[in-house]
């Protein structure tokens, strides 16, 4: 059991943390911020994302706005934010090489589905739509390190 759930917890951080997409490089050369600061600071699966950084916020909303998940109008389209996040789940269970792998792909598709909705029912709203996007990205994290916790116990 407990090399299923190191696999699990593997594949769900693998799936909802940090990947470099070629709008968010566009971001950093046009905001002129380097790499790592963004590294180091925009991983809510680890600890939660500063809310007073204006570098971050201003990144987020950047890439966020050339990913789709915010709108002209500066409103979430959770539509993309659930796709986005449910095709590296889908990459996983391609890349699958056992049905146990597949499973775990599957499974923690489900989770992240729900992860998202309960972070969207919550409403969050902020000054700026790149706090709002920090406070959005710090509900995910909080919610995936608490069950990462319960996994691990």
């Amino acid at each position: 059991m407990r090399i299923f759930t190191v696999t699990f917890l593997s594949v769900l951080v693998g799936a909802l943390c940090y990947t470099w997409e070629p709008e968010e490089l566009q971001c950093l050369e046009e905001l002129k911020i380097e790499k790592a600061l963004i590294e180091d600071l925009n991983d809510p699966t680890k600890k939660p994302c500063p809310e007073d950084n204006e570098d971050l916020k201003n990144f987020l909303e950047c890439s966020w706005k050339k990913n789709g998940m915010l709108d002209q109008d500066n409103e979430i389209n959770w539509e993309r934010v659930e796709f986005l996040l449910l095709r590296s789940v889908r990459k996983d269970f391609q890349r699958g090489k056992t049905e146990t792998e597949q499973a775990v792909a599957l499974v923690m598709g489900g989770i992240a589905k729900a992860i998202i909705d309960r972070c969207h029912e919550r409403n969050i709203r902020a000054e700026t739509p790149g706090l709002t996007i920090v406070k959005i990205q710090n509900c995910l994290g909080d919610k995936i390190r608490a069950l990462k916790s319960v996994l691990e116990d």
